[in-house]
Order: C-alpha cells, then sequence, then structure tokens
C-alpha cells in the first residue's frame, strides 16, 4: 500500500459484499470482511464506512473507527471526509457502476 500513497493521499477500498467472496485487499487492511463495506484510509488513519444494520458487528471486529452512513447521504460524507487530491481505488474490488459514481462524487482529481 504504500505504493497507492506515493501518488495518491487517501485510498478507498470496497468489500466484495458477496457472502463467500472477499475482497484480499479489503480483508489485509481492514482485518474483517463486513458486507457492503468501505474502508478509507490515509497513511496514518483508517475508518470504516457501513450500514447501520452492520455497525454493531464492525464496532466489535475493527480496531480504528467505524463510521455508520445511509445510502442517501454517502455522497455529501465522502465529500466531507476524503481530502482533496488523488484518491486511490482498488480496480479488483470494485464495480464499474460504483466506479462512476465515486467519478460523479469526486470528480477528476
Amino acid at each position: 500500500m504504500d505504493k497507492i500513497f506515493s501518488k495518491c493521499k487517501s485510498a478507498i477500498l470496497f468489500s466484495g459484499g458477496i457472502p463467500g467472496l472477499s475482497n484480499a485487499n479489503f480483508l489485509k487492511h481492514a482485518g474483517t470482511d463486513i458486507d457492503g463495506s468501505a474502508l478509507f484510509f490515509a497513511p496514518k488513519n483508517k475508518l470504516l464506512i457501513t450500514s447501520k444494520m452492520n455497525e454493531r458487528k464492525a464496532r466489535e471486529l475493527c480496531e480504528f473507527p467505524v463510521k455508520a452512513v445511509p445510502s442517501k447521504d454517502m455522497r455529501e460524507f465522502l465529500k466531507k471526509t476524503v481530502p482533496m487530491g488523488k484518491v486511490g481505488l482498488d480496480f479488483e474490488g470494485i464495480s464499474a457502476a460504483r466506479y462512476f459514481k465515486l467519478r460523479k462524487i469526486f470528480g477528476k482529481r
């Protein structure tokens, strides 16, 4: 991941969301697999973003902050949380639909 931060100020990893199929990078950096969640991280901090339904379990399993964000509020939350500059993405763990939604939120950085 140090390689990511040589080009980006932060990164977002997504859990697979499909039972039995985990995103290895998400699992490595989050330490667990919480379906439908995103891990935002920068060199010195991490934040797991998850649904209200998964919040309690995520707090039990994660050793870093967890924030439950309703999907209708995700756009504004990400705009406030993710710092300006390039955002690293794991293209093996992201769908085209999710990529284009993020591109709408962040624009070309």
